[in-house]
């Protein structure tokens, strides 16, 4: 078998597109996977300080903080609010959650009453 510089050209031609789709191609996918992977770890394990650019907490730093508003503090939590707000309406009857349902609509009815303004006839 003969080559001609045609046949060579055509060759070495083949030889690279077929070297790009089998290395070229499933590389781009693969450094797409990596930088993904990158960012979620970066996301898990939270990122420092950089110049412009303010630090990250990791993914179990932030989730100890939500913990925390969970547990009773003595007073700053949420947890603390909700058991606040929970000893102070336990005593609360019915009737009386009606009667300032009442008065909350009708601070809410006059104060859009005084919002409207009517039109000046002559």
């Amino acid at each position: 078998m003969i080559l001609t510089a045609a046949g060579v050209v055509v060759l070495l031609a083949a030889a690279a597109s077929g070297l790009y789709v089998l290395l070229v191609q499933p590389g781009r996918k693969l450094s797409q996977i990596a930088e993904k992977f990158g960012q979620f770890w970066d996301d898990w394990n939270g990122v420092e300080d950089r110049p412009g650019m303010p630090g990250r907490p990791g993914v179990i730093v932030r989730l100890e903080s939500i913990e925390e508003q969970l547990r009773p503090t003595h007073g700053t939590s949420l947890r603390d609010a909700v058991n606040r707000t929970e000893s102070v309406s336990a005593g609360w009857a019915p009737k009386d959650i009606m009667q300032a349902a009442d008065k909350v609509a009708s601070a809410f009815q006059t104060s859009t009453q005084l919002a409207v303004l009517e039109p000046v006839t002559r």
